[in-house]
């Protein structure tokens, strides 16, 4: 609500959609989920058809347009701390890039998800820093 409150849908949806680019890979190499991929993969994803991705864009936005319109739109608390969300936001986006470059040795999924999920947490930390007050 706060980087752009008149399209929560779709920068929510944009966001489940990039932290699944960290999320799949793993998935997939544990074994835990597999596509037989007829079309087109997503990039560095060979093993994921992008049919996934713009399925978990438009999940995304339909869940999160139920939230904004269920969802009171008041803060609960103006004494509230954004702290924790914030540090679970950025640890998503660093954690996936240095785990992809070090651990799984993917450093295109790095990329990817960075890039993607970096957009969004950028846009974020600016916002609240240079953007309106609550």
């Amino acid at each position: 609500r706060r980087v752009a409150p008149n399209f929560v849908f779709l920068v929510g949806g944009y966001g489940l959609m990039a932290w699944d680019f960290f999320l799949d890979p793993q998935m997939v190499s544990a074994g835990r989920w597999s596509w037989e991929i007829s079309g087109r993969s997503v990039p560095f994803q060979p093993e994921i058809p992008l049919s996934n991705t713009f399925g978990w864009l438009l999940t995304g936005m339909g869940l999160m347009a139920l939230l904004n319109i269920f969802l009171p739109k008041e803060r609960r608390s103006l004494g509230s701390s954004r702290a924790v969300p914030e540090f679970f936001l950025a640890w998503s986006w660093i954690g996936g890039v240095v785990i992809n470059i070090f651990h799984f040795d993917r450093p295109g999924v790095a990329f990817l998800g960075g890039s993607a999920l970096g957009a969004l947490v950028i846009w974020y930390f600016i916002s609240v820093k240079y953007g309106r007050r609550d």
